[in-house]
């Protein structure tokens, strides 16, 4: 029964460190920059890191060029769909005119 409330105050007293840290900004902002710093608890591989780097550059070229093709493809298919529509327009006008005469 001891360990067990050994264990509870020591769970209380860690969530109240990290509540702590998560309503504070300035403690959140210490926080993240000496885990993410060169110093923090878990370090870069130099190589692993500039490979994930380029992959992610690589990636997001990928996903630029998708866009600007998902954009080309959106721009002819208005286009289409006005001169479809215009298309239309002239069938029915000629159909009027015919019809006039």
């Amino acid at each position: 029964l001891n360990e067990a409330v050994s264990l509870l105050q020591e769970m209380s007293k860690e969530h109240k460190s990290w509540e702590e840290i998560l309503t504070k900004p300035d403690i959140l902002s210490d926080y993240v920059s000496s885990f993410f710093g060169k110093d923090g608890p878990y370090p870069i591989n130099d190589y692993q890191s500039k490979l994930n780097f380029e992959n992610a550059k690589l990636i997001a070229d990928q996903v630029n060029k998708i866009h600007q093709v998902k954009n080309e493809l959106k721009k002819i298919s208005d286009n289409n769909h006005n001169l479809n529509t215009n298309q239309s327009r002239l069938i029915e006008s000629q159909k009027i005119l015919k019809k006039g005469k």
